[in-house]
C-alpha cells in the first residue's frame, strides 16, 4: 500500500509560505547542519539571507519586529497574572485573572478581560468555553491513540455535549 503524506499548517496558523516548502527547509538545515534536530536560533539565522525559502515568514524591519516584541511581552504580563481563590474546605483555585476575549463589536481586535468579568458575561463565558473545548480537543487528537485516556476523552464529549 503507497502512503501518502501531507505537510498541512496547524489551524489559524498565517505563514506567508506552503507547509511544505517550511518543511523541506527544516529537513535541509538538518541535513547541512549534521544532526537530527534544529533550534529557532538555527532557523532564524538561515533565514537571514533574502534567498532563504523562509526569509520571507520573519519580520526583518527592526523598529516592526520591535514593536511586536513588546505587544508580546505586554499579552505575557497581563496573561501572568493568576488569582488564588481559597474556600474553607476546600483547596486552593488558581485561575488567571485575565483572559483573552474578543469583543462583540466586528473588526475589533481581541481583549483582556477580568475573569469576574468573564464569569457574569454569557458572550465572554461562551468563548471561554468553546475555547477550552478546543484545546481539549487538541489533546484528545494528540493522544488518541491511548487506551488508558479513554475516560478523559468520554468526559470532553460529555463536556462539548453540556455547551450544546
Amino acid at each position: 500500500m503507497v502512503e501518502k503524506v501531507e505537510k498541512v499548517w496547524k489551524a489559524g496558523t498565517q505563514i506567508p509560505v506552503k507547509a511544505e516548502v517550511a518543511c523541506a527547509a527544516i529537513v535541509d538545515l538538518q541535513k547541512r547542519l549534521g544532526k537530527d534536530s534544529v533550534t529557532a536560533r538555527e532557523l532564524l539565522d538561515a533565514s537571514r539571507d533574502e534567498n532563504a525559502p523562509l526569509h520571507n515568514c520573519f519580520e526583518w524591519d527592526d523598529s516592526v519586529a520591535a514593536e511586536k516584541y513588546r505587544l508580546t511581552q505586554a499579552r505575557h504580563i497581563i496573561s501572568s497574572v493568576e488569582i488564588i481563590i481559597r474556600r474553607e474546605s476546600d483547596q486552593p483555585i488558581v485561575t488567571r485573572a485575565f483572559l483573552n476575549v474578543k469583543p462583540p463589536l466586528p473588526k475589533v481586535e481581541g481583549c483582556f478581560v477580568s475573569s469576574d468579568v468573564v464569569m457574569t458575561t454569557p458572550a465572554y463565558l461562551n468563548q471561554v468555553l468553546k475555547n477550552a473545548l478546543s484545546e481539549l480537543r487538541a489533546f484528545q487528537k494528540k493522544y488518541q491513540a491511548y487506551q488508558e485516556l479513554t475516560g478523559v476523552f468520554k468526559a470532553i464529549d460529555a463536556f462539548e455535549d453540556s455547551l450544546k
